[in-house]
């Protein structure tokens, strides 16, 4: 499934969030000059998350993990907050460049 990015979502700040992942959709609260590299890294990886375990499985087992081990130690967000820190491949940069809403 293709993703979709979509900026401008100013409600984000009401969860203090600068991005999110609602598979297939990538929001970013952000318009998209100010979405920076590491932030889009972060959401693409968790919509890889889903790709892989499918979105039921990956949002039960997302916040059981929150639950027993909240935010910081969730092994999803450790694995994403380890993602934005790689740059981003030629097929990723598309992905960032292609125009969103």
């Amino acid at each position: 499934m293709k993703l979709r990015l979509k900026y401008n979502c100013w409600w984000l700040s009401w969860f203090g969030s600068r991005g999110y992942c609602f598979y297939p959709f990538l929001l970013f609260r952000d318009s998209k000059p100010e979405v920076w590299d590491g932030l889009f890294r972060h959401e693409l990886e968790h919509a890889n998350q889903i790709r892989e375990m499918g979105v039921i499985s990956y949002v039960f087992s997302y916040y059981a993990e929150n639950i027993r081990k909240g935010y910081r130690a969730n092994k999803y967000e450790i694995r994403c907050r380890e993602a934005a820190l790689i740059p981003l491949t030629p097929e990723e940069r598309k992905i960032f460049d292609q125009d969103g809403e």
